[in-house]
Formats: C-alpha cells, structure tokens, sequence
C-alpha cells in the first residue's frame, strides 16, 4: 500500500505576493524604471512608466509594486530614508512620502506639465523641472511650488538637476543647455558647454566635494562634460563618437564616477573622469535610465522593462536583482494546476514552472514553426499545436517533446489546442480544419464543421461538450464529443479569438474591438456584454464555483479585464504593461496567469479573502478508506465544508460534507472518511461554503490507495428508500458471488456471481418490491490460490 500526501493551499506564492497583481516575468515589473534610489538601510524605491511605485525593504531580495497615478512617473529623490518625492507627466501632482515609501501623498499645488526630474536639499528645499524650460521651486516639501521659470535664458526640455548648496544651482536639458543659478533658482544664466553639435543632456551631477567645483553632464553620443571651477566652464573629457546617449551620471566622493545609457552602456572613471572605461553588465541590449549610490557606498542600476542590477566594488563587477527568465513573446499558457504549468512562445519555445511561476525550465528550439497554443491536462503531459499541422507533446514535464502525426497538410496552421484527459484531446485552424485524438495523440481523425474559416480557440468542458471560435465572430457547439458542430452565434466581425467555460450552462467568448458574449443556457443564446472590454481580447478564461464565476480577458496593449457576473459586464483592471497579452489560463483557486509580448508573465492573486485560514490538510491511507484530516486557524461565516473526488481522469464528483464552526478564532480539527475509495490515484478538492452560499475551492489533497484485502463497504445511503449502492473492494482476482437475504435468511436477489480483478467495484440495489425491514448482504468467493473469504453487512429499508 502507498499513501501519497500532496497539500496545494490557495497558491503558494507567498515568499514574493503582497498586491492583487505580479509581474512574475520580468520581476518585479515589465515597465521602465526610468528612476531608482536607494534610500537607505535597504529600502530602494524605483518609478515606472506605469506610475509605479517599487519598494524593496529587504535590499532588493523582495518588491512591492504599487500604482501611484495613472501617468508616467520620471523623476525620483530622497534626502533621507524616510522623505522622497516623484514627479512625472500625464498629471499635475507631484508626490511625497515622510515614512519611506509606505505612503505617498498627493502635493496638490505643482503645475500641470511634464516633469522629468526633481531634486531636494534638505527636506523642505527642492527643485523640479520639465517640458519646455520648466522650472519649479519649493521650501515647505512640496506642499507648495512657485515657478522660477525664466523663458529669456531658455525655453529647452530640462531633464536633470544638480546643485552644490541652497544657492548653486544647475540644470541641464536639449541642445547643449546648462543653465546655472546662484541665489538658490531666482535667477538664472546660460552657460557655454563648448559644442555646438546638438547635444541633448539628460543628467548632471555635484558630488560633495570641499571645494563644491567639480560637476558632471552626459548626454547625446556617449557624451560627458566636467567642470571644475562651479560651472563657469566645462569641457568634454568623454566623447566617443557612435549614436547612444547617456541617460544618468553620478560620483561617489571616492574619486569614482558612473555613466550609463543605452545599449547597456555602462562607463565607469576611477579618477575623477580623466580616464574611462566599459564596464560589462550581466545583460545585453537594454537602455539604462537611472544610475546611484546608496549610503552604503554601493551603486545601483535601473532600467528598461525592469532590469535592476547592484554592484557593491564601486562599479566594478555587477549581479542583476531583477529576474527574468526570457523575453521571448508567449503566445499561450496553460496551467495543468496552482503550480505547473507551461508557457510557449513564438518559434519552437517551451517552458515549464512547478511553482506556479517563480521560475520556469526552458526548452527552445523544439521545432522550426511558431507554436501558438498549448493544453496541459497533468503537471507532466502538455501538447502544443503549431504551424504547418504539427502538435507536439511532452510526458516528462518539458524535458522532452515528440512531433506527433496529425495527417494535416503542411499548409495547415493549428491555432488552438485543448485536451480534457492526457488521452482525449482537439486542435483546430485554418481551413476550418477539427481534428480529434482520443489516444494522447497517437492517432487523430479529422471531424466535420460548417465552416472553411480560420479557427482561433477551442474549449471542451467534459468529452462530450465542447466549443470553437473562429473569424466573422463565430461560434461553434458540439454536445456529441466533437461528431457534429452547430453554428450558435455568428457576429460577422473579424474574429472571436477566445472562449471559455466554466460548466455545461455558463460560458463568455471575446475578439476584436472587445466584442464580447456570454451565455447562461451553453450557447443556445448568446448575449453582448453590457459592459465589455474595451480592447481586442486575445485570450479569455473562466472558472465557476458555488453560483459564482470569475472571468479574465487577456487583451491589447497591455489590458486586462475581470467579469464577476459570468460575463454581462467587465471592469478594467490596473494597466501593468503596454505590451500585449496573448492568452490567460485560471486555476482552481481562482488565480490567473496572464501572458504576452516580450515574455511578460502576470499573476493575478484572486482578491476575496477566503473566510477561512487553513492550517495543514493531509490524506492518510488506511485498508478500507482515505482517511482526510484538515484544521483551520480561524473561521468566519462558515456553514461548511464539501468534499470532492475525482480519479486519474479528474472527474470531480461530490462525496461529502463536513459542518464547520461559525465564526471561529480557535483551531478547529476535521476529518472525513472516504471508505473505499478508486483504486489508485485519489484527487480531493475540499470547498469552503458561507452561510450565504458562497463557495472557495481552499485545498487539494491527493491519495494514492490499493486495496489489501476483501472488504465489503456498508451500502449508501443506509437506511435507504429504494436505492443504495454496494461498494467492495478485491485485492486480487477472485470468483465473487454478493447476495441479498431477509432476516429470516431467505434468498432475496443475486447482485453478482462472477470473476473481479483487483480494485474497487460498485453495484446497485433496488428495493422497490420490498417491505421495509433489516436485510443481509453478504459477499463470498474463493481466489484463484485458494483463499477463501466471507463477509455481511445489514441494511435497513425504510419506506
């Protein structure tokens, strides 16, 4: 006998979610950090192109990612571990935190207009400035702003601020432009950089020094200028030639100068600028926005597409904290449970996670054709269609991946993909082209539909039901395993590129322009959405549970959008990305994974708390039952619990219920017994019920059971009225002969009387004709080695 204990509670994601919405791909976001500062004792903070705020408390390890405003967020300063300031553009407030980052307020009072950088002295005291010889200046922290514009000095973009006291005071921006002031920003003056080529500065900086001369600029083509004498002159002491610009500049007061920009540009001086040299970085082709020293005297980087990288020698040698593990675009992801799954992309790449998305195992080049979809019915079995008629498939978790025989021209695309079990599975494309294998693949026969149109997305609920979308908005129907298709909706657009449902009855399909449907009758009608996405949805997904549905249309440009109510309406959710999104796939606990352009990965943590806090859950195997065994920390509202069950085909089928406690803060100990349960591998999903009716899927337990003896189960329902079921159990093949007696021991009926394999077996009895009273069922036999066996249960007929 085995006993095989496996415990997947909501989604194991704990060691890096603390928002509704991750990036997993790259981590900690997809976006820009055009700015990043590390403001001390491990807190770094970094802005997006989103209007992202990024917070590491721990030194860069973990991240929280939190949307400030709907805008471009540019410029970032702290004068301390607990005072910074944001700016950007798209919005009229500047902001500031006072408890190091963990909440910022809105500084009402800033000019609507793009600001790319602001900078602060002391904590009252700073600058900002921006679109068109912007120039601002605050003494009260920012609660307040006056503008020290003067357009008579320049009317240039500026995009950086440098200072040496409260009086010296330097900007630089687009053309050549410095400009300096002396008394502290009221005035200023226009200084001769020396070329006259159309150089674009982005960043200059002052180091403390004792004299307080010595600055730095960057900019256009590898460009750095210095002065030594306060910015009365400057001269260009780094100019390379080539086409990158330099976006940030910074010294340490070691004599040790930082530049970066694009291309990975990294320049780094060990004396002050008077040499300089490349510093490799551990990734390639990626502009970097933002480079800083830290208290600590180490420096940081900041980046495209969220790259962050730290060295702590001064610039020397550099380890990436941000993570990413390809940026490859996806074009679908399936996840065969709350932790494995798959991700494929455009041109033979596969990768495969087994927790749920930290990390993945690539393998590319599988074959030459762009794959576009894949279905994962188990953690180790996935298939993916492709072009010119291929599938391909993996039994070792995406080790491993064998080109199956389809009998498809080559002039076939396959675009979607869907297998219920690892046996029975379709793939449909262009040409109206269904294809059907009930073999993992083996063997696959062409099926009939009315169409010669491209096929974009197939979704089976069981082996029997099953739909596909295609172009002109149609939608096709099959109640028949995929023999006949019906023709139930036809919206004459140019496509519907998804469809998902969540049972036989509810279902939502999605395409161009946001054109959505839902059903509630399995497509007999399908309805438009009073609210839909406003974006062409590329991916749709759905998952139901106790009257409640959860749907998420993966869409352009980086949007994504959730139906709470089965599809009628759909809200958008916080933009995460410009890049666009190719698919979704939901789990049983109600979390998505969100895929798209340039490898980006979403995880999106279902955000109604679950009214009960599961401790531990286990299944333990014992002769003649599972035995499940779960406790909870504390509950609310809670009527119960219903137990589910499926075998290795994953049919779940309801088998209990278990009271739970109310509203409880202790611990509370359950247990429920499954008496004989399927011969080998055994799949619970314990659901949480409210009072209210609604229903959370907390918990999957897994047990393996064989049977180690004979062993007849008391029938169920008993008492019963007519019907109950006979449950045994055969651990080896043996003639079994299972009869029903009165109480006076009399020969009722002969319920089996014939050879069994080894496993569990069921049978049923009708008492229809019979009055009520106690009767006998008692099972014999004799296996093929001699053993003999007997065994009685009573029974009670209640009419």
């Amino acid at each position: 006998m085995k006993c095989v204990k496996v415990l997947i509670i909501s989604i194991l994601l704990s060691s890096v979610i603390s928002a509704q919405w991750i990036s997993l791909n790259p981590y900690p976001t997809p976006n820009h950090i055009y700015h990043g500062y590390p403001a001390g004792n491990g807190n770094i903070m970094g802005i997006t192109s989103q209007g992202e705020i990024l917070r590491s408390t721990d030194g860069g390890v973990n991240w929280e990612v939190n949307p400030l405003t709907p805008a471009i967020l540019r410029g970032l300063d702290f004068v301390n571990q607990d005072y910074g300031w944001a700016v950007g553009s798209l919005t009229d407030k500047s902001y500031r935190t006072t408890d190091g980052g963990d909440t910022w307020l809105p500084m009402n009072n800033a000019p609507d207009t793009t600001k790319y950088a602001v900078r602060f002295m002391t904590q009252e005291l700073g600058w900002s400035c921006g679109y068109a010889g912007f120039i601002i200046k605050s003494t009260n922290g920012g609660e307040s702003w006056r503008s020290v514009s003067n357009h008579s000095v320049t009317s240039e973009t500026l995009y950086g601020i440098g200072f040496t006291d409260a009086y010296r005071i330097f900007i630089v921006g687009n053309d050549e432009t410095v400009i300096r002031s002396t008394d502290g920003g009221d005035t200023w003056e226009l200084k001769n950089i020396g070329i006259t080529s159309g150089t674009d500065l982005r960043s200059v900086d002052f180091p403390i020094t004792s004299s307080g001369l010595v600055g730095y600029a960057a900019g256009d083509y590898s460009r750095i200028f210095k002065t030594m004498d306060g910015g009365e002159t400057w001269q260009n002491i780094y100019n390379p030639g080539g086409s990158d610009m330099l976006w940030s500049i910074t010294a340490s007061p070691y004599y040790t100068v930082l530049a970066c920009g694009e291309s990975s540009t990294l320049l780094r001086s060990s004396d002050w600028g008077d040499t300089w040299s490349q510093v490799a970085i551990p990734v390639e082709d990626v502009t970097l926005y933002s480079v800083e020293y830290d208290f600590n005297g180490d420096a940081w980087l900041f980046g495209r597409e969220g790259t962050i990288l730290k060295s702590t020698d001064e610039g020397l040698t550099w380890t990436e904290i941000s993570r990413r593990f390809t940026e490859t675009t996806f074009t679908d992801i399936s996840m065969a449970d709350s932790l494995n799954g798959y991700v494929t992309g455009n041109v033979g790449f596969t990768a495969h996670t087994t927790d749920g998305g930290l990390t993945f195992e690539i393998n590319d080049g599988i074959i030459s054709q762009k794959i576009y979809e894949v279905s994962a019915p188990s953690p180790n079995v996935a298939f993916a269609s492709a072009q010119d008629g291929i599938v391909v498939k993996t039994t070792n978790g995406g080790t491993d991946w064998t080109v199956l025989s389809t009998g498809l021209a080559s002039t076939i695309d396959l675009v979607g993909i869907d297998f219920i079990n690892e046996n029975t599975g379709y793939a449909v494309g262009t040409d109206g082209v269904v294809i059907k294998t009930t073999d993992g693949g083996d063997t696959w026969i062409q099926k009939n539909i009315s169409t010669t149109s491209l096929l974009w997305d197939v979704d089976f609920y069981d082996e029997n039901f099953g739909w596909i979308v295609g172009t002109g908005e149609k939608i096709f129907a099959t109640s028949d395993g995929g023999d006949s298709w019906e023709e139930q909706y036809s919206g004459g657009g140019l496509g519907t590129y998804g469809v998902a449902f969540g049972d036989k009855a509810h279902g939502v399909a999605g395409g161009t322009s946001g054109n959505t449907y839902y059903t509630s009758d399995g497509g007999s009608n399908w309805s438009v959405s009073l609210q839909p996405p406003t974006k062409t949805v590329w991916g749709v997904d759905f998952i139901k549970s106790g009257g409640r549905g959860l749907a998420v249309a993966a869409c352009a440009s980086g949007y994504i959008f959730i139906s709470a109510d089965m599809g009628v309406t759909w809200q958008e959710q916080p933009r995460k990305t410009i890049n666009t999104f190719s698919d979704v796939d939901i789990s049983g606990t109600g979390n998505a994974w969100i895929a798209g352009n340039y490898g980006t990965l979403i995880y999106y943590n279902n955000p109604h708390p679950v009214p009960v806090e599961l401790l531990q859950a286990s299944a333990n195997v014992m002769e003649d039952k599972i035995e499940l065994r779960w406790s909870t920390a504390s509950e609310e509202n809670n009527r119960g619990f219903r137990i589910e069950r499926a075998g290795e085909e994953l049919r779940f089928e309801e088998i209990g219920f278990i009271p739970g406690a109310g509203t409880s803060s202790e611990i509370n100990e359950y247990k429920f017994d499954d008496i004989l349960p399927g011969t080998g591998i055994n799949i619970y999903h314990l659901y949480q019920i409210d009072f209210d009716g609604a229903e959370y899927l907390i918990g999957e337990i897994e047990g393996e059971y064989y049977p180690e003896k004979f062993y007849l189960a008391q029938n169920y329902p008993n008492p019963f009225n007519p019907e109950t079921t006979v449950k045994f159990s055969v651990p080896r093949q043996a003639e079994v002969h299972i009869a029903v007696f009165d109480i006076l021991g009399r020969l009722i009926t002969v319920l089996a009387d014939e050879t069994y394999l080894p496993g569990l077996h069921e049978l049923n009895f009708n008492g229809e004709n019979l009055s009520s009273g106690t009767y006998f069922l008692k099972m014999n036999g004799e296996t093929s080695d001699g053993e003999i066996f007997s065994l009685s249960r009573k029974m009670l007929l209640l009419k």
